[in-house]
């Protein structure tokens, strides 16, 4: 009989690259748009290990499913979403009309 359980190494390290493939590409179009990007990193939770190189941190972190690229300005966002959230304001940020999302944003000019 044939065994149709795929390798679990082989399974992750596919997933793996193509997490990588996808945070790539947002890396390059920051980069591309001239955004400073602050942290690119593959998994989720404590650094297992990082670098920095011209100006950006490359990390590998514990959980291996996702990543994320940091970039200049994100901060913005979560800082306004976690004062909305401390004065009850439940609204979620894609609720908000693109008008008032840009408020939230940094300049793009």
């Amino acid at each position: 009989m044939i065994s149709v359980v795929p390798n679990p190494v082989i399974v992750l390290f596919t997933i793996g690259v193509i997490i990588f493939i996808h945070e790539l590409g947002h890396f390059l179009l920051a980069r591309f748009n001239k955004v400073d990007v602050i942290e690119f990193a593959i998994g989720f939770g404590p650094r297992l290990f990082s670098w920095t190189h011209g100006g950006t941190i490359y990390a590998i972190r514990a959980i291996p499913f996702g990543g994320f690229v940091r970039m200049s300005g994100d901060d913005r966002l979560l800082l306004a979403e976690i004062a909305a959230r401390k004065s009850g304001n439940r609204e979620e940020l894609a609720d908000k009309s693109s008008g008032e999302k840009s408020q939230l944003k940094p300049d793009s000019q």
